[in-house]
């Protein structure tokens, strides 16, 4: 394994084995609703990234990304019409074939008042919306 499969790996690991820490008061989901997400998150993956440079996104609170519901702003989007538009084995560009998530948006959030660059994939944000603002696509 080179360095960048090697890191995402350690991470993979560090997630799996974080799994199911925490506070263990969330209801485990039933058959029916893995099923019903699954084909939610079918949709959403299939969709092409809409997002454009100074969206405001946030992570879906049903995805596996931390800060659902703080604000994220794009910096960096790409659109890939088919897998095979997707770069393999550079994880800059938007694809990782380890961890099969392509990271078609690069974001700056804050993160203990510092402003940090994440890459993350687009089917697992919505747009951010300013407490007590109408819903609708806002733009930095």
């Amino acid at each position: 394994m080179n360095k960048s499969e090697n890191m995402t790996h350690a991470i993979m690991q560090m997630i799996m084995e974080n799994e199911g820490e925490g506070d263990n008061s969330s209801p485990s989901i039933s058959d029916e609703g893995k099923l019903a997400r699954l084909q939610e998150a079918l949709t959403a993956y299939g969709k092409i990234n809409t997002y454009v440079v100074g969206d405001l996104v946030t992570p879906l609170k049903s995805s596996p990304v931390k800060g659902a519901g703080e604000p994220h702003i794009v910096v960096k989007s790409n659109t890939f019409k088919n897998p095979t538009d997707i770069p393999q084995h550079n994880d800059a560009e938007g694809g990782s074939w380890v961890a099969s998530v392509v990271n078609d948006l690069v974001v700056l959030k804050f993160m203990d008042n510092v402003i940090c660059p994440f890459a993350m994939a687009s089917y697992m944000v919505e747009p951010w919306v300013l407490p007590g603002s109408e819903p609708h696509k806002q733009k930095f």
